[in-house]
């Protein structure tokens, strides 16, 4: 007859011995029985089967849960997390002008100093990187936008994209926006192991000038809570850098991609901005959609959303 057991952290075969007969004479007989060597160390919650016949000591085992001891005696290294990849970038005027006069907006988007990557940004972007463009006259009206790909292909590593947006009539600022639909959002990046993350922000240009009055994208932040041999937890926070128009100060956020799922935090269970996500080893994509609430009487009930994600690494 034989049962089985399920193994706990740490064990080596030879604990789990030592757990159900309180003496290392039957290795052996249990390690023919699994078919692994008797040096095997098993990963946690593994099912070993063990044979009933075999010789125990049962003082031994008796004293072992007496004093609630499961052995485990090897020395796992614990997961660990770290950032890989996380773009952000920021908007900059390229020419001076009224965009009425001279017929167009011309700007850049630009990495930031937050802007990290672990490994290498890889050489070709892996979408087109267009994006979509209306005054706030024809957004609230609902009209169709026109849509822009970059001015120049700029390698990717150099982490800039320039674009000229014909203007457009309409009164109001200038509304630059993303399709978070799409598989590559504007703008993804990708690392040369094969990551993928991207940002992709609401922009707002003034009407008369080339100004860019706001940048508009919420942030992660990610902080280890506990680690164990299979599994990592982390904190994931969002927030929002401050909003300088009133129309857009109004905003809900949403987890997408790897951050949807997570449980409250424990130290601040009512905060929603905050998650508790446990992860395997591996890389996971952790996402963010910001929907701008339009206050004002319209058809409309909000503007375009921003979205970003940021890429950890388990192992």
């Amino acid at each position: 007859m034989t049962t089985t057991i399920t193994t706990q952290p740490n064990q080596s075969l030879l604990d789990v011995i030592l757990e159900k007969y309180g003496t290392l004479e039957a290795g052996m007989a249990v390690a023919t029985a699994n078919n692994v060597p008797i040096s095997y160390i098993p990963l946690s919650g593994t099912l070993l089967t063990i044979p009933d016949s075999l010789l125990m000591d049962e003082n031994n085992v008796q004293q072992l849960k007496k004093q609630g001891i499961v052995p485990g005696t090897v020395a796992m290294p614990l997961l660990t997390c770290s950032l890989v990849l996380r773009p952000v970038l920021t908007a900059v005027p390229t020419v001076t002008g009224n965009p009425h006069v001279i017929g167009y907006y011309q700007m850049e988007l630009r990495a930031t100093d937050d802007f990290f990557h672990a490994y290498a940004i890889a050489a070709n972007y892996t979408g087109l990187n267009r994006v979509l463009y209306e005054t706030e006259e024809r957004y609230v009206a609902g009209l169709a936008p026109e849509n822009a790909l970059p001015l120049t292909v700029v390698p990717m590593p150099e982490k800039r994209i320039p674009y000229r947006l014909p203007w457009t009539v309409g009164l109001g600022y200038m509304i630059v926006f993303p399709n978070l639909s799409e598989p590559d959002a504007t703008i993804t990046f990708s690392d040369t192991e094969g990551n993928d993350a991207f940002f992709a922000p609401v922009i707002v240009l003034d009407n008369t000038t080339q100004e860019v009055l706001d940048v508009l994208c919420g942030r992660l932040e990610v902080e280890v809570v506990a680690a164990n041999v299979d599994a990592v937890t982390v904190k994931l926070t969002r927030t929002h850098p401050p909003i300088h128009i009133s129309d857009f100060a109004n905003y809900a956020m949403t987890w997408t991609h790897g951050a949807t799922g997570g449980t409250p935090d424990p130290a601040d269970p009512g905060n929603t901005n905050i998650t508790v996500l446990t992860l395997p080893s591996g890389t996971h994509m952790l996402g963010l959609h910001t929907t701008y609430i339009y206050t004002h009487t319209t058809p409309i009930t909000a503007f375009p959303a921003s979205g970003c994600s940021v890429v950890i690494q388990i192992q």
